[in-house]
C-alpha cells in the first residue's frame, strides 16, 4: 500500500511522541522505502526521493517541514490535521519497523545520515553536489539488494 510521505511522517511522528526531526523523518522514511521496494516490489510513499548533500530527501515532505529546522515536529502542526492516518497495509508494517530499529535518541539523526551514505546506496550513486537527482527506484531495490538482501 503505498501512503503519501506526510502520512507517514506524520504515523511516526505520533509513534514518537512528536521527538523526531525532518532530517530524522527523511532518512526514516526513505529506509523504510529501501525495504518496502525490495520486498513487496512497490514504494511505500508517492513520489520521489532525491540525493541532496545531506541524504535522501522527499522533496514534498521537505517543503512542509523545513520550517522546523532541526528541531522535533510539534504534535500541533496544523497540517497533520488535514491529512488521514494510515490505518493498515504494509506501510504500516514498514514504519514500524523504521520506528522500533531507529527510536528518537540524540544520535539518531548522524546514525541515520551514515545508514543512507554508505558506499553501495542509491544516495551515493546519484549525489551531485549543487544538484538534487532524483533516485530511482530502480536504484532504491539495487541498494536494498546489495546491502539487506
Amino acid at each position: 500500500m503505498t501512503v503519501l510521505a506526510l502520512q507517514a511522517a506524520k504515523y511516526l511522528c505520533r509513534k514518537s511522541k512528536w521527538r523526531y526531526s525532518n532530517l530524522e523523518l527523511q532518512k526514516l522514511i526513505y529506509i523504510a522505502q529501501v525495504f518496502h521496494v525490495g520486498v513487496e516490489k512497490s514504494p511505500l510513499v508517492l513520489g520521489d526521493f532525491e540525493a541532496w548533500k545531506y541524504g535522501p530527501v522527499h522533496p514534498g515532505l521537505y517543503r512542509y517541514l523545513r520550517v522546523f529546522g532541526a528541531k522535533p515536529i510539534p504534535e500541533t502542526y496544523s497540517v497533520f490535521n488535514v491529512i488521514s492516518d494510515i490505518r493498515e497495509g504494509s506501510a504500516k508494517v514498514w514504519l514500524n519497523d523504521a520506528f522500533r530499529s531507529f527510536p528518537p535518541s540524540s544520535q539518531i539523526g548522524p546514525y541515520l545520515m551514515g545508514l543512507t551514505h554508505r558506499e553501495k546506496g542509491a544516495w551515493k550513486r546519484h549525489y551531485k553536489p549543487d544538484r538534487n537527482e532524483i533516485i530511482p527506484i530502480s536504484s532504491i531495490e539495487d541498494e536494498y539488494k546489495a546491502l539487506y538482501a
